[in-house]
């Protein structure tokens, strides 16, 4: 594929969502779409945007019944557009569960050191960033009369970047551990 159009419009939105690679950085072919922020075809539309549109069509039409289409109405841009942040409608719906999971991870965090400022005890805090964490997520996938297909979707599809995050909360929330032990927080 390289000299290829494709190729090149491709790092044009690299460069244009991620700014250029460092010295020694390649550009992910596989993950484009993580970092879309762009103006695309004159069409603005942030990260946020995009998230909250690809998770409303994900949760409105299901897996199996989403089309490009429907998703392009959900994010208020064109189809074409669509299709330059995602290729195919899994990476739309990995693109959502990746950015769903880091949403998550940090709001609990963010939570739990809230709690952590106002004095609260430590059982507290804990229940606090559990809930954040995987309870606010399981709110709105309930309101979905598509809930069981979509939970079963991202177990099939998106596997690797659910233990990816899992893994990654769990550090950050040893090194969380490790801040109340400093600050004596720990019986």
């Amino acid at each position: 594929m390289p000299g290829s159009g494709r190729t090149k419009r491709w790092l044009e939105r690299e460069i244009a969502l991620r700014g250029l690679p460092g010295e020694n950085e390649k550009p992910d072919t596989e993950s484009f779409y993580r970092a879309a922020a762009c103006c695309l075809e004159g069409q603005m539309v942030t990260r946020a945007e995009l998230a909250s549109g690809v998770e409303r069509a994900f949760l409105d039409h299901g897996y199996q019944y989403l089309t490009m289409s429907a998703l392009a109405d959900a994010i208020d841009v064109t189809r074409r557009t669509v299709y330059n942040y995602f290729g195919s409608k899994e990476e739309a719906f990995r693109f959502l569960i990746e950015d769903a999971n880091a949403r998550a991870v940090a709001a609990g965090l963010a939570a739990g050191r809230a709690c952590l400022d106002q004095g609260q005890d430590v059982v507290e805090i804990f229940a606090t960033i559990l809930d954040v964490r995987y309870g606010d997520n399981r709110r709105r996938l309930g309101k979905s009369p598509h809930a069981v297909e979509i939970n079963d979707q991202a177990f099939r599809r998106c596997r690797d970047l659910m233990i990816a995050s899992a893994i990654a909360f769990q550090a950050e929330l040893a090194a969380f551990i490790t801040e109340l032990d400093v600050h004596r927080r720990l019986r």
